[in-house]
């Protein structure tokens, strides 16, 4: 099984968010959606964190993680305080 790379994760977060905030803009034009897909990204680091190879050159692998999930609960929060109307 090939192990998710931080670069790999984010490109694709990229395209299917920006595909996800096409839709919502053309059809449903929720606020509420696209504050959940602008969080998305922090909500799956939440859950399998994934992390530059570059920061584990600095950090052991558990500082790693829990400086990862800190950055993704924070990234929710803010994607939730900031409203966008259309």
């Amino acid at each position: 099984m090939k192990k998710l790379g931080f670069t790999t994760l984010l490109v694709n977060w990229f395209c299917i968010s920006l595909v996800l905030h096409i839709i919502n803009g053309y059809t449903l034009q929720s606020p509420f959606l696209y504050s959940l897909v602008r969080a998305s990204l922090g909500i799956f680091l939440l859950i399998h964190p994934v992390w530059p190879g570059n920061l584990s050159s600095y950090w052991p692998e558990k500082k790693c993680r829990l400086f990862i999930r800190i950055l993704a609960v924070a990234e929710i929060i803010f994607s939730f305080m900031t409203r966008m109307n259309f």
